[in-house]
């Protein structure tokens, strides 16, 4: 009797342990029209993975069974593996194939001991010219406003949605699973239709997929390959979506070149030529709106991809990474186009991380840009497709093409929104700080404000010093206010709180700069930011 309650006690602590489906997120390893790709994870104490997991499966139907598990009439079985150094949990995987384009499947996953999730619903895509609908960003992470961002997103009903890089941002450390953890937190509770549909997803790779950013492997973006099955071999790859949409789902340079993908871009725009609409999306834009021009990765898909995308006139780029709302003209050859046959580039991320300055003065192929936190709504029909981009309070700001329904109230709300702006260069120079030898213990340098404008400027600062081992003086407390075209300078001290002084690799200074421009024009100032760092130059010793 001793023996049969000890037992019985071990299994019930056992199944006790044992967790539920976790994070199930439905995406596309073949056509979006027959096939869905199933993903979960169990998580629980490492003793437990080793033998779970070998009769996981996922069983479905086209009408609902409740979760009666003995009643759904298809089952397709799960493959199960872990990620590297990734002991506490099991990823499992189903493909279905054979599926009904445009039907709805009734789907619980799970196993017989374990106990299986509750009843989802899924739809596949259409096979036809008939109506589309999907929504896409980047740059997301963590914060509550990702999560109200996606949930917002689901009150348009897309059928899937398209992520542009920079999701969790765990940049590949198996430390920093918790991040994905929240991420498909959000995900599966926030992105269910209005009818309650979960919807399907599409991921291209971002720098902070990976460990190291970018010109990296695989095994560098554990979590982007191991958690959601797209293509099991390749970073990059397409997917058809109905009869008139082709999406291009490429790689920025993180894990494969720019060069290495043209030929295949080539190729499969040319196989996919009589596609009404041929799209691509990934995370480093060709067309800042934030960053340089010229950095080095933009550089490289204006050498590589643009090319292609001109020669096979590419519909619309989804482009991300610069944490800005952005939309540029038609461009063609890297110029506005003529004859309205370009390529229509749209970003910048923001699906949820703090937005970033845009430049006061327009970039000359870009229509329009914000400051803006912000997912795309995209139509697609035989006739034409439409974009609306939708801000955190879920208002459409912005519609295009423009001669389209809702224009004038998207651009009431646009002028609604305050904008924060680059401040111009030239405007703040920081000088250098001169030392001879190292350690350094103590230097001073000069703030110099040059005022640009034709009216007055209040700007307030803030050092911004990592890791403690700094001390900076002589910062104005409170905002100081400058005429049109006045300079002024201001004295700065910097200290090493370290008796014995610092080496200079671990010097970090910068100063935040927040500028207000005092136009008489607008009813409240002109916001603009700035960061600037703080640079020691180093001497030969005396």
């Amino acid at each position: 009797m001793t023996s049969l309650r000890a037992t019985f006690l071990y299994l019930l602590l056992v199944t006790s342990l044992w967790s539920k489906p976790e994070h199930i997120i439905f995406t596309y390893m073949g056509d979006p029209s027959t096939t869905l790709t199933v993903n979960w994870q169990y998580i629980e104490p490492s003793s437990m993975i080793v033998s779970s997991g070998e009769k996981a499966s996922v069983l479905f139907d086209t009408v609902s069974r409740g979760g009666d598990v003995d009643s759904y009439t298809y089952s397709a079985k799960a493959n199960n593996f872990q990620i590297d150094g990734l002991s506490d949990r099991l990823i499992l995987r189903a493909q279905l194939t054979g599926l009904k384009p445009a039907t709805a499947y009734y789907i619980v996953v799970g196993d017989e001991e374990r106990g299986f999730s509750k009843e989802l619903k899924v739809r596949t895509i259409q096979e036809d010219d008939s109506p589309l609908r999907f929504v896409t960003g980047g740059d997301m992470g963590t914060s509550e406003d990702t999560r109200i961002l996606l949930r917002n997103s689901a009150t348009f009903d897309p059928d899937f949605a398209v992520i542009g890089g920079d999701i969790a941002y765990a940049n590949g450390d198996l430390l920093s699973v918790n991040k994905w953890d929240t991420w498909l937190t959000y995900y599966t509770e926030e992105m269910v239709s209005s009818d309650g549909f979960s919807i399907p997803l599409v991921m291209a790779i971002g720098n902070h997929e990976v460990d190291g950013a970018y010109n990296k492997t695989a095994a560098d973006a554990p979590f982007f390959f191991g958690f959601f099955g797209q293509d099991p071999a390749k970073s990059y790859f397409a997917r058809r979506f109905g009869r008139d949409l082709l999406l291009l789902v490429l790689d920025s340079g993180h894990v494969a070149t720019h060069q290495s993908q043209a030929d295949w871009i080539n190729a499969t725009l040319t196989e996919h030529s009589s596609v009404t609409y041929r799209s691509a999306v990934y995370h480093v834009p060709l067309y800042p709106s934030h960053r340089d021009f010229m950095g080095y990765y933009s550089d490289q898909g204006r050498e590589y991809w643009a090319p292609v995308f001109d020669d096979h006139k590419l519909t619309v780029a989804f482009e991300n990474h610069d944490h800005t709302f952005k939309r540029s003209y038609l461009l063609h050859n890297g110029q506005i186009s003529e004859n309205g046959m370009g390529t229509l580039y749209l970003g910048d991320g923001c699906w949820g991380r703090d937005a970033r300055t845009i430049d006061f003065v327009e970039r000359s192929y870009l229509a329009k840009t914000g400051s803006i936190q912000h997912f795309w709504v995209v139509d697609v029909a035989p006739e034409e497709m439409i974009y609306r981009a939708v801000d955190i309070d879920n208002r459409v700001f912005d519609v295009y093409p423009r001669d389209k329904p809702g224009v004038k109230a998207a651009d009431e709300v646009f002028a609604s929104i305050n904008q924060f702006y680059k401040i111009p260069d030239g405007l703040i120079d920081i000088l250098d700080i001169r030392h001879a030898v190292e350690p350094w213990q103590s230097g001073s340098s000069s703030i110099i404000i040059q005022n640009p404008f034709e009216h007055d400027i209040s700007l307030s600062f803030s050092p911004r010093i990592s890791r403690g081992n700094l001390s900076l003086e002589g910062l104005p407390i409170e905002p100081i206010q400058i005429g049109p075209g006045a300079q002024k300078v201001i004295a700065i001290e910097l200290f090493s709180k370290k008796e014995d002084g610092i080496k200079l690799e671990d010097f970090r200074a910068m100063i935040s700069v927040d500028l207000d421009l005092l136009d008489p024009d607008f009813p409240q100032p002109l916001k603009f930011a700035g960061r600037y760092g703080i640079v020691i130059e180093e001497n030969d010793a005396e």
